[in-house]
């Protein structure tokens, strides 16, 4: 290194990312809170045990590069057999999960479409990734035009039901429409599928019209623990059938029974 190099600026992020927002989610005072998917009753019993009587190699190492006993867990929690052609990947998070779908399906300038407001981090990862937020407003009462989001023929299109931080649902016709005429790929996240009256998940093994699209279900730990399914630290799956992923998120509680029509605060 000469004179000149240490004198020379140091070198700074890109534009785009040095214009990235901090996270700073807004949280209302509410009487029940599961926006982080947390268990408000405390960790399960089961999962406090598997990790106490858990050989120290166990915790203290990486884990299993490709999570094989957990992939399975979650594959016949869903009621979905790699048999079917059926991959799934773990990640740390859904944050982890949606930032490598992106990246990996979308190049940079390519547009993100989704309704607004929605996921915070949806146009953080867009902007990080190198594409375009396409955002496409709620009507008045957080509704979601499926007509709009065709229209804008983005690469990836992503939905959210029952939204963060509306706690609305999409009508199962509106997602339908979606999955059925996007030009690109369409990640449908259903982090919150628990408080759902639809769950989409298992959708790609019934409709081969569903080839290009992603669809998520997380086992959410703000419910009680009622599956044989125990993770001690949260994760995010990813599943792909040909052209769609579907994610499913395993966090540091079991998977719970579906809540209907629960709102979200």
């Amino acid at each position: 290194m000469t004179t000149d190099d240490r004198d020379a600026p140091l070198p700074q992020p890109r534009a785009a990312v040095r214009g990235l927002p901090l996270y700073a989610p807004d949280v209302a005072a509410s009487i029940v809170d599961v926006s982080e998917n947390v268990n408000l009753w405390g960790s399960p019993p089961a999962s406090l045990r598997a990790l106490a009587s858990a050989p120290a190699e166990r915790v203290n190492r990486y884990p299993s590069l490709y999570s094989t006993t957990l992939r399975d867990a979650v594959l016949g929690y869903l009621g979905l057999s790699s048999a079917n052609g059926i991959g799934l990947v773990t990640g740390c998070g859904s944050d982890d999960v949606l930032d490598a779908a992106i990246r990996a399906f979308g190049e940079p300038g390519d547009e993100v479409a989704f309704a607004a407001p929605t996921f915070v981090m949806i146009p953080i990862f867009t902007r990080l990734n190198g594409l375009v937020p396409a955002l496409v407003p709620m009507g008045p009462n957080y509704e979601v035009d499926p007509q709009q989001l065709v229209d804008r023929r983005a690469r990836i299109t992503y939905l959210c039901t029952p939204n963060n931080p509306t706690s609305t649902a999409m009508s199962r016709a509106a997602v339908e429409y979606v999955v059925e005429r996007a030009a690109g790929l369409v990640v449908l996240d259903e982090a919150y599928a628990e408080f759902a009256p639809d769950v989409f998940t298992a959708r790609p093994r019934k409709r081969d019209n569903w080839d290009r699209t992603t669809a998520s279900c997380a086992s959410s730990s703000a419910c009680q623990s009622r599956s044989p399914i125990s993770a001690t630290r949260r994760v995010e799956s990813t599943m792909s059938v040909n052209n769609t992923v579907a994610s499913t998120r395993s966090s540091d509680t079991s998977a719970c029974s579906p809540v209907r029509n629960s709102a979200i605060s």
